[in-house]
């Protein structure tokens, strides 16, 4: 199950990677599977140190 979800999440890391500026984060997780934002944001900033949206601003 964590394999899944470290999958998923990297999968986001590579959509914000990419994403427009226009697009919601949430929208992002809801993509790959996560239906809850707080949750998405919870287990990004695990993984990788940094919320979805300072993710996003270091990649620009």
């Amino acid at each position: 199950a964590q394999y899944i979800k470290n999958r998923r999440l990297d999968l986001c890391a590579r959509a914000l990677q990419n994403a427009h500026d226009d697009e919601k984060l949430a929208g992002i997780g809801y993509r790959w599977g996560f239906s809850d934002h707080s949750h998405f944001s919870t287990a990004f900033k695990q993984r990788f140190g940094v919320s979805p949206g300072e993710y996003r601003k270091r990649c620009r």
